[in-house]
């Protein structure tokens, strides 16, 4: 979830699979497939990819607070 949660942070700030890509070390491709995958696990779309800018989505957002809140439940 620690990479996931990473992925999809970058992914908010850089708003580009290849920006966030090299910020975070990875390839471009092996991001996407991250991305897909939480996607179908989750079942919810986590960014509008039809513009140039990505866009975060509303479940997208609701799951970076619910994952921060596991984390800070995890640290304390």
């Amino acid at each position: 979830m620690k990479n996931d949660y990473l992925y999809v942070m970058a992914l908010c700030q850089k708003r580009s699979f290849s920006k966030a890509a090299k910020s975070l070390y990875i390839s471009q491709p092996a991001l996407s497939k991250a991305i897909s995958s939480l996607e179908k696990e989750l079942g919810a779309v986590l960014f509008d990819r039809s513009t140039n800018d990505l866009q975060p989505t509303e479940a997208c957002l609701f799951y970076l607070q619910c994952a921060k809140q596991i984390a800070d439940t995890e640290n304390s």
